[in-house]
């Protein structure tokens, strides 16, 4: 029996902090190339409209089904609604596998707590 390789860590999209744009492509191309059977696909950290960009990870994840799974990938710096409401509409509706929480890049600490931020 063959084993099924996962990426767990890619991104669709352009990063606005290296200018990389990742195109559907780009990451199909990257797959074949090297036997990945399945790639957990994210927005980068930092983009103008999470909301659209977790609509275009949707996308794909529909256009190529059993290769793309979606990770949710939000600033917890969002008010505790927002960020909520968004996060299960990935999960629910958008069928995604997964969260990101990027302290590095969102500028938070995984130890907060509450919803607090300074």
């Amino acid at each position: 029996m063959r084993t099924m390789i996962i990426d767990t860590h890619t991104h669709l999209g352009t990063s606005k902090l290296s200018g990389l744009t990742i195109t559907a492509d780009d990451l199909l191309g990257g797959m074949e190339a090297n036997g990945i059977d399945l790639a957990l696909v994210m927005p980068h950290a930092v983009t103008d409209d999470p909301v659209a960009e977790h609509d275009k990870v949707a996308s794909l994840c529909r256009s190529h089904p059993g290769r793309f799974r979606g990770i949710v990938n939000l600033t917890p710096l969002w008010d505790e609604k927002t960020y909520r409401l968004e996060a299960s509409r990935c999960v629910r509706e958008l069928g995604f596998a997964a969260l990101k929480l990027n302290p590095m890049q969102h500028l938070t600490s995984p130890l907060m707590s509450n919803w607090v931020y300074p």
